[in-house]
């Protein structure tokens, strides 16, 4: 298996990332690939969109692929949700398949529920129901008190002190691995603190609060999509609880599931091709594969 940044190094090499200026947020984004179906790929709580190189790299000979940063002038998921519509109807997307991971499945959901006529299938990996239910229970996992101690931490202890801790929790998350994996998983993260800083963890943070405060889906939202929605949730996932998925497959009930899938909660980082391979068998059975174009 190919280290994680060999790959980066090598993709780089041949894919620059351009920057747009969305009502005074400045986004690095990328728009690549061919074909007339548009995967728009909302990456996780790390935030940054380098971890989908190698979805890209799969994905880009038969799909257009918009990945973009989360602009850190962006303070509220809705100010963020905005600021990405507009950078799509910037780039002339008018429908897209809208694929994301972990976090990034929160503001999937959330984009899909505002703009449905944009929204030609959904893909989550790794995340939970954007439900009453689900964000009730989120909202006693973080009180009031726990979301300002760790806020207080992330402003007040410097960032390289955080960063292995950071580092460590993400590794708790790891479940079933090879030892191959766990080498490239290892190197994934330290290559993604490399040059994280305290002010990038300090606003995703504040994101994920601020999301366990947004007005509720409900199954209505998401029922025109019928059965154009792909959930792949790890049953080994510790981030995110059983009841936890079982609410969002009780969200969505046409969904297609996959609850197979081993690896925790970071598999969709850890097995990129085996996930790739299910976005292209679905979006096939669906009528969205290049074929059908």
């Amino acid at each position: 298996m190919k280290s994680y940044k060999q790959g980066l190094v090598s993709f780089l090499k041949t894919h620059t990332y351009q920057e747009a200026e969305i009502r005074g947020h400045r986004f690095r984004y990328l728009f690549c690939g061919h074909g007339s179906t548009v995967l728009a790929l909302f990456v996780g709580g790390l935030g940054r969109q380098e971890l989908w190189y190698p979805y890209i790299d799969r994905l880009e000979k038969d799909y257009r692929i918009l990945t973009f940063s989360y602009p850190d002038t962006c303070r509220t998921n809705r100010e963020l949700l905005q600021a990405i519509h507009e950078l799509m109807e910037d780039l002339d997307i008018s429908s897209c398949v809208v694929v994301g991971s972990s976090f990034g499945g929160y503001l999937a959901q959330q984009f899909v529920r505002n703009w449905p006529e944009m929204t030609k299938a959904l893909i989550l990996f790794s995340t939970a129901a954007f439900s009453s239910a689900t964000l009730a229970r989120l909202r006693e996992r973080y009180p009031r008190s726990k979301r300002d101690m760790i806020m207080a931490l992330l402003h007040l202890v410097p960032y390289p002190v955080m960063k292995p801790v950071r580092i460590r929790l993400l590794k708790r998350s790891f479940s079933h691995v090879t030892e191959e994996e766990r080498i490239y998983m290892d190197g994934l993260l330290q290559e993604i603190y490399r040059d994280y800083t305290a002010r990038e963890d300090i606003h995703l943070t504040g994101l994920f609060f601020d999301l366990l405060f947004q007005k509720p889906a409900r199954t209505s939202d998401y029922l025109f999509l019928g059965h154009r929605i792909l959930l792949r949730l790890p049953a080994d996932d510790t981030t995110f609880s059983s009841e936890m998925q079982a609410d969002l497959v009780r969200l969505m009930p046409g969904a297609v599931l996959d609850l197979s899938v081993r690896g925790g909660h970071m598999a969709t980082m850890m097995n990129p091709a085996e996930y790739t391979d299910a976005i292209c068998q679905f979006l096939e059975e669906t009528g969205l594969g290049p074929d059908s174009e």
